[in-house]
């Protein structure tokens, strides 16, 4: 008997270790997925649309602040700092 429940045991633990790898090494489709079927077996459904990457509605619009001691030179004059 216990060496059949040390089997389970490690059956299970090598079955979670197969999971938790394809969701943090897998395509983030199947992270969604994989999410989405915890949630129905917890019994708390989630959205079908992937909305992880989603962001809030007008950040992709929004221009970024321009970042502290950015210094901008033109095209033009690449060429004269290289000499």
């Amino acid at each position: 008997m216990s060496a059949w429940f040390d089997q389970i045991i490690v059956g299970a633990l090598v079955i979670a270790s197969v999971g938790f790898a394809c969701y943090r090494l897998g395509p983030r489709k199947l992270r969604f997925w994989m999410r989405r079927q915890w949630a129905r077996v917890r019994g708390k459904p989630m959205p079908l649309v992937d909305t992880s990457a989603a962001g809030c509605d007008g950040c992709a619009n929004a221009a970024a602040p321009k970042p502290r001691g950015e210094t901008r030179i033109a095209a033009d004059n690449i060429r004269k700092l290289e000499r």
